[in-house]
């Protein structure tokens, strides 16, 4: 077992985690199943457009889209928490899928994907 603590590495970033979003109909964050914990996917921002799609404009590089995908990834480890109470009871994370907003010509989506590594 590692020593290792995502809440004080989070400190250690400057990172708080946002408050966990409000359940909206039948959708909640995070489900448990034993020791399975699935977490729902993570939007941003409901507001869809072109100035927020990657690529569109020297804003939206993929360095400033990288960091859109870290505070997906935040929104993410709210829900996680907010269910299990402490992330340092996660063990491992067994799949990581994430989606890109960008334009046609975008090519950097793996990059993009890898903003939710910094942690």
């Amino acid at each position: 077992m590692t020593d290792f603590n995502p809440e004080l590495r989070l400190t250690e970033l400057g990172l708080t985690l946002p408050p966990q979003r409000a359940a909206v109909g039948n959708y909640v964050g995070a489900a448990q199943d034993g020791n399975l914990v699935l977490v729902a996917g993570m939007v941003r921002s409901t507001v869809r457009s072109n100035s927020t799609r990657a690529g569109w404009d020297a804003n939206t590089t993929w360095p400033p889209a990288m960091r859109r995908r870290g505070w997906t990834i935040l929104s993410a480890l709210s829900s996680l928490k907010s269910l299990i109470g402490d992330l340092n009871r996660v063990q491992s994370i067994m799949r990581v899928y994430g989606m890109v907003n960008s334009v046609p010509e975008f090519e950097r989506h793996p990059e993009v994907i890898d903003g939710a590594s910094i942690f």
